[in-house]
């Protein structure tokens, strides 16, 4: 998933006072992993889109008890989630890898291993924007409400 999907996806989760620590978190992860991949070559997806990093920000945020560490570790939860959910509907349309260890860095490599299907379970075409696309749509759906009153 892009940048817009994973904002989308953190306003929608957290509380309006803490919003915006939320997309920081949402977007934490690639900021870490994109530069380290072009530089180094290999898997963008390692440090920053591991779950044991995101259960130590969890840890951290209960032992400060601190709102915006929360919100931060939502959004990386947000983050971890959406790109999952975004591998999976990739698989099933058009590569039939429908998941890997990219979560278990570095316990695991990314690249390690797969669940494969013999062949993409659904023939209809998809991009990786579409969910995207859905998350925006909903996100903005949510803002404009809590704007008219109808949401808080």
């Amino acid at each position: 998933m892009y940048a817009p999907g994973h904002v989308a996806a953190a306003l929608m989760a957290s509380a309006p006072a803490l919003r915006w620590w939320a997309v920081a978190g949402a977007l934490a992860p690639d900021v870490v992993d994109k530069p380290v991949a072009w530089a180094l070559g290999g898997f963008s997806r390692s440090i920053g889109h591991s779950a044991l990093v995101w259960l130590c920000l969890v840890g951290g945020a209960a032992v400060s008890r601190s709102e915006r560490a929360r919100a931060v570790a939502l959004g990386v939860a947000t983050h971890l989630i959406a790109d999952l959910v975004d591998d999976v509907f990739y698989g099933l349309f058009a590569t039939s890898q429908v998941a890997s260890l990219w979560m278990l860095w570095p316990v695991a490599r990314p690249d390690a291993w797969a669940v494969t299907l013999a062949a993409p379970v659904l023939s209809a075409p998809y991009a990786p924007w579409v969910v995207e696309g859905v998350v925006v749509a909903l996100a903005v759906a949510g803002l404009v409400g809590s704007r008219d009153g109808r949401r808080a």
